[in-house]
């Protein structure tokens, strides 16, 4: 009997221990503009999700310092595209408000999607 409890225990473990994707169906297809207030400003952003999935991030309009804040709009975006959300994308020194801006404004465009 106590076998037999023992496998039982086992199974409920491993299948607890699997995630059901099958309720993450990802973001809703569409573009979402969305804006946060940067170091100069507002930093307007575009995010454009196809098939569930982040395709392109565009900034449409900034008053950051040029310069300063293209390292931040040049490897965010890609970031976030390669990471499918903001999870784990670090901002970029030297422009920390800006880099903090455009993740809030990415973010709030995804939570509009989901």
């Amino acid at each position: 009997m106590s076998s037999v409890m023992c496998l039982l225990l086992v199974l409920i473990m491993c299948l607890s221990s699997c995630g059901y994707d099958a309720l993450d169906e990802g973001y809703k297809d569409g573009t979402y503009e969305t804006s946060a207030e940067g170091y100069g400003g507002n930093i307007y952003v575009e995010v454009t999700i196809i098939d569930g999935e982040i395709t392109d991030i565009e900034i449409i309009d900034h008053e950051e310092s040029e310069g300063i804040s293209d390292p931040a709009f040049e490897r965010i975006p890609k970031e976030v595209i390669e990471e499918q959300g903001v999870e784990g994308v670090d901002v970029v020194g030297g422009a920390t408000k800006t880099s903090e801006a455009l993740i809030e404004a990415i973010e709030e465009a995804l939570n509009e999607a989901s």
